[in-house]
């Protein structure tokens, strides 16, 4: 059983890199119809499990206008020490959305 919204719900995690390995901000499937992305303190890399080569300005925001799991997300801080914190919000995928879209 899913535990998506049945009605688009707004949606906010956000998490602070405490070493300079690749992170996640989550684990398990989280499916949203847009997203943006901040960047705080310190810039930061952003990509998928294979490679993180987007490079997000700190005090920017990383829009995607398309849905997307956060899951297939990976972050890391660009310099050592330099520990950076990224903040991650948008739209949920309603029940609906995701049955139209095939993911469940």
């Amino acid at each position: 059983m899913s535990t998506a919204p049945q009605y688009p719900l707004y949606q906010r995690f956000s998490k602070t890199a405490t070493d300079d390995l690749v992170f996640q901000i989550v684990l398990a499937d989280k499916w949203f119809e847009f997203l943006d992305i901040f960047i705080y303190t310190n810039n930061a890399y952003v990509g998928d499990f294979n490679g993180q080569d987007v490079l997000v300005a700190a005090g920017a925001v990383y829009t995607i206008t398309a849905p997307c799991n956060l899951k297939d997300f990976y972050f890391k801080n660009v310099g050592a020490g330099s520990n950076t914190t990224v903040v991650v919000a948008g739209v949920e995928l309603a029940e609906g959305r995701k049955r139209v879209l095939g993911l469940i």
